[in-house]
């Protein structure tokens, strides 16, 4: 699979732009004056500092339930994208299920997926230079500068492109086989596993607010990522709400699914 790269200096979303592309499709922007996180959330970054691209995949050959596995191997992907650049392992970094990847507790991106046809729109936010973020951001974002790596943003584009494509093609190698039976939401073991061993709530006691309707809180130890995708927590396996883990870790918030937008 080759990437078609389309740059503008300034769009308001490329999640916004990359609507009726092509598999392949790449729409990146310098700045970008809307990009939108999940939910009601916006995505901050200056000229030129950060990462800021949607990339178009075709999901048209697996069934809805596995495509919905979809962000969390874009989140790894970024994850091994920020690994490669840096030259060595990164303890403190790993995935927030099943939309962030932090560095040291504090966000350094985020993905933002949306169907389009039979298509994902894959939207990804980096933090690559370091930049003054406005309030509380500040507190709770991280740069791959303060991190210690020293990439461009168009260099990270593309190692970040390359471990997309690698990870997608294992992706939709087991999912095209699929025929939407037991089992069918189960992405491959090889990802699954790397997974695992970056989730960030693993393990973790965490209180969570169900989007179901139901007032009640749930609270207890977070088994972490299923293979379908699904987050354990308290031996329910949860689907849709917002988290808060109580070890003083960062606040969570989460959705799974595939409404227009995850």
């Amino acid at each position: 699979m080759e990437w078609r790269i389309h740059v503008k200096e300034v769009t308001a979303s490329t999640n916004e732009d990359a609507l009726g592309g092509a598999h392949g499709d790449v729409f990146a922007a310098r700045l970008q004056t809307a990009g939108r996180g999940r939910g009601a959330h916006t995505w901050e970054g200056s000229s030129g500092k950060s990462l800021a691209m949607s990339a178009v995949l075709c999901v048209s050959c697996v069934p809805p339930a596995y495509a919905a596995t979809l962000p969390l191997v874009a989140g790894l992907a970024v994850l091994e994208a920020l690994r490669k650049a840096a030259g060595r392992s990164l303890p403190e970094a790993g995935v927030k299920w099943p939309n962030d990847v932090l560095v040291a507790g504090k966000k350094i991106a985020g993905i933002l997926c949306r169907r389009d046809g039979d298509n994902v729109i894959v939207g990804i936010g980096v933090n690559v230079k370091k930049q003054d973020f406005s309030g509380d951001v500040a507190q709770r974002a991280v740069s791959l500068e303060e991190a210690g790596v020293d990439v461009s943003v168009d260099g990270f584009r593309d190692i970040v492109l390359g471990c997309l494509r690698e990870l997608y093609g294992e992706w939709i190698e087991r999912g095209s086989s699929l025929d939407g039976g037991e089992g069918s939401s189960k992405m491959p073991e090889s990802i699954f596993l790397k997974l695992r061993a970056a989730d960030l709530l693993k393990n973790r006691r965490v209180r969570l607010m169900r989007l179901d309707g139901d007032p009640q809180p749930l609270e207890g130890d977070c088994g972490g990522i299923a293979p379908d995708g699904s987050l354990l927590v308290a031996g329910e396996r949860v689907w849709a709400g917002e988290a808060v883990a109580c070890d003083n870790f960062c606040p969570v918030s989460f959705s799974f699914g595939f409404p227009a937008e995850f």
